[in-house]
């Protein structure tokens, strides 16, 4: 068990913030009852393994989450030069949905600013310019 807090709330709380929402989480966990498994998954972990859990298991389950955002990816960049932009298409959960449209919200503001660029997108959300590169390239 960890200490001062469960990976319940450590899910729920990195989930919940537009910095750490992107990152995939599986919850590795002593908690095998059904009801755990979905209290887990409905915070926002991307998949759940019960101990003692299988290695190779885990590196399969790791390497699907890549996959699968890997294809989203390849899905999205092509349909993107097809049909317009759609934040929830493109999202994990609703903390991502919220960011996205808000940078779109913000791009549309300061179309017309040949000043406003990435640096100044960043100081605008309150991150820094590599943190939103990770946070957009992951989404």
């Amino acid at each position: 068990m960890m200490p001062i807090r469960d990976g319940y709330d450590l899910c729920q709380t990195l989930k919940e913030n537009t910095v750490t929402s992107h990152i995939p989480i599986i919850l590795l966990t002593a908690k095998t009852a059904q009801t755990s498994k979905i209290e887990g998954l409905s915070l926002g972990a991307d998949d759940y393994l019960a101990k003692p859990f299988d290695s190779e298991e885990l590196r399969i389950r790791i390497q699907n989450l890549i996959n699968n955002r890997k294809q989203l990816r390849e899905i999205f960049a092509i349909k993107s030069e097809i049909i317009p932009f759609h934040p929830q298409e493109v999202t994990q959960n609703t903390t991502d949905q919220l960011f996205i449209e808000h940078v779109l919200k913000l791009l549309e503001q300061h179309f017309q600013d040949s000043n406003f660029g990435a640096e100044q997108l960043a100081n605008v959300l309150a991150i820094s310019r590599r943190q939103l590169n990770r946070k957009l390239s992951a989404m």
